[in-house]
């Protein structure tokens, strides 16, 4: 499960909305990791997605703490 990302309350004359239906959040979120090829189910880079920005290293590192997916989930219901 991902961590609980909030949307901070919006005070600009441009953004009058304060709050935003849980369920539109979440299918935000999901588009968002998928579209910069991160995990959507816990919010955090793949192997893919570091190694294209050559970050193998750092890729390997997490994979070894057990904090890294090899593969990018996408959502299928947008």
């Amino acid at each position: 499960m991902r961590a609980c990302v909030l949307l901070p309350p919006q005070r600009t004359p441009v953004l009058q909305l304060s709050r935003i239906e849980h369920e539109v959040w979440e299918r935000m979120l999901d588009m968002y990791y998928s579209l910069h090829g991160w995990d959507a189910e816990s919010g955090r880079q793949t192997m893919d997605s570091l190694e294209a920005v050559d970050l193998k290293a750092v890729a390997d590192r997490l994979e070894e703490a057990g904090k890294l997916r090899l593969a990018s989930m996408t959502p299928s219901n947008y």
